[in-house]
């Protein structure tokens, strides 16, 4: 799916939305790790830690999702491109120094160029953001807590660890080759066969488990304990669970270990 395309499915009850979803989850994780300029001051830079890029691939993902369609949707390849990456170099730098107050390459020039007012619109940006990532949590554990009460004793348990492994992955940017080797004692640079096995295994339960949370979410939506505005919210939630399977870590085995 190119990136034109991806941006143009991305709405509300588009049947091809989840696999837009995942494209763009793709693709950020692509752009992400490539030289970023910030348009303003032309300055380039790179973020270098696995840990930094996966929060605002994270951060940008919900927010496409949840203000789709954007501007530049059905334009050329190009535009989208060029638009995602601002939205990613925005992303970090309003994160960067709201968390660490350190000043990035063309910090200096970005200041006499829009002045204190941007600065903060940016602060505005980052706390919405983080709300909305908040609100998303909070109803994606609303659904976690129907599904558990729902499964029978010898299944929780399950439930539980796959639970886990996806916020891990979600929120917390673990890697799923730690998971791996944590939770299943599979290896890549051990045995591959076995990682491959592990690896797919899991897959498994979380597709199973996502499958129940948007069941829960449509029941409680039918039973008015959900508003349609949070049904959309969690929704736009349950879709970026599936960058579980679309991580560069997921394919870890065919990077540690020789062909």
């Amino acid at each position: 799916m190119t990136p034109s395309e991806l941006l143009s499915h991305l709405q509300q009850d588009d049947p091809r939305r989840q696999e837009a979803a995942r494209a763009l989850v793709a693709l950020l994780s692509q752009l992400v790790r490539g030289r970023l300029v910030e348009p303003s001051s032309r300055q380039s830079f790179e973020i270098r830690r696995d840990v930094e890029r996966e929060e605002v691939v994270s951060r940008v993902a919900l927010k496409v999702i949840q203000c789709s369609p954007l501007p530049v949707a059905g334009k050329s390849d190009g535009e989208c491109r060029r638009y995602l990456s601002t939205m990613l170099v925005r992303a970090h730098i309003a994160e960067y120094r709201k968390r660490s107050r350190l000043v990035l390459p063309g910090d200096d020039k970005l200041v006499g160029l829009r002045g204190t007012s941007t600065a903060t619109d940016e602060s505005a940006n980052a706390d919405a953001a983080d709300d909305y990532i908040e609100r998303a949590r909070a109803l994606l554990d609303r659904a976690f807590d129907r599904v558990l009460s729902e499964r029978q004793e010898r299944f929780r348990e399950a439930v539980v660890r796959a639970w886990k492994q996806i916020n891990e992955l979600v929120f917390a940017q673990v890697s799923f080759a730690t998971i791996l080797l944590r939770d299943e004692g599979a290896d890549a640079a051990q045995d591959r066969a076995a990682f491959v096995r592990a690896r797919n295994r899991v897959f498994k339960n979380h597709e199973r488990l996502r499958v129940a949370l948007r069941e829960a979410s449509d029941a409680m939506l039918a039973e008015g304990s959900l508003t349609e505005s949070d049904a959309k919210a969690l929704d736009e939630a349950l879709i970026l669970l599936f960058r579980c399977q679309n991580s560069p870590a997921s394919r870890i085995e065919e990077q540690n270990v020789p062909p």
